[in-house]
């Protein structure tokens, strides 16, 4: 027979909530965005999933590795057992590395890549590139180089007219001494593969058919006819997704 829980806050006796199957309880999942992106990606997921937490980056430490960063990170958010942890792009990076934790890794319930980098195999040779000569211009010729890069996506991706002005919103204002430091330590990632570093850790991976960005991966992943911003653009088909590989954790 099933057990249920019913819960007072110390704050409001009055208040009971009403009681919920511990089945049906939602699992604390937080999504990591990408680069020159935040919170408003995940508009769409945000709102099919109330207990989603979409965090905004902290400050790294001079001479941090995205390992450390990593681990610092998810002590700082306070991950729960049962948890699940995804990305986007970037972020994708920063949940492998969190989920590589043997005191993560043994806790989570499982890992969701959207548009994901899983290996450093698969790190793009143009992000290398960029991260290079990201190096060398000031933040006046940055800044342009990224609003032109949101641009781009736009032109190449069915968005409407309110997501293509949320695109270049976020890269006009970016923080442009992270996304340095982010795009240097993704050129130089060294994390191998998740069944080599996550051993049987539930991951699931959702891929744009034709992402120009990301090549889409080999291996168990789900793909979408649709390209990088597969968040945004096939949200309903992402969601449902999540869904029902959550569902099955």
């Amino acid at each position: 027979m099933p057990t249920y829980r019913t819960t007072t806050r110390v704050d409001n006796p009055l208040r009971v909530e009403h009681p919920v199957a511990p089945a049906l309880q939602p699992r604390p999942f937080f999504m990591l965005s990408g680069l020159a992106a935040d919170h408003r990606l995940f508009e769409e997921q945000i709102r099919e999933f109330p207990h989603l937490r979409t965090p905004s980056w902290i400050r790294p430490r001079n001479g941090e590795s995205l390992p450390e960063y990593a681990d610092r990170f998810a002590r700082w958010l306070n991950i729960q057992p049962g948890s699940i942890i995804g990305g986007y792009d970037f972020g994708s990076m920063v949940a492998l590395e969190m989920a590589r934790r043997p005191w993560i890794r043994d806790m989570i319930g499982g890992v969701v890549l959207v548009s994901g980098i899983r290996s450093r195999r698969e790190v793009p040779g143009t992000l290398k590139l960029k991260a290079k000569l990201a190096g060398f211009v000031n933040d006046e010729k940055l800044r342009k180089k990224v609003v032109r890069h949101a641009s781009r996506f736009c032109s190449n991706e069915p968005l409407s007219k309110k997501m293509r002005s949320r695109l270049v919103e976020m890269a006009e204002r970016c923080d442009l001494e992270f996304l340095r430091w982010a795009m240097n330590e993704s050129a130089g990632w060294r994390f191998s593969n998740p069944a080599t570093e996550l051993g049987d850790l539930p991951l699931l991976q959702i891929h744009g058919r034709q992402d120009r960005f990301v090549a889409p991966p080999a291996g168990s992943t789900v793909l979408v006819e649709g390209g990088h911003l597969i968040a945004m653009t096939h949200a309903s088909v992402v969601n449902e997704t999540i869904r029902r590989w959550a569902a099955n954790l």
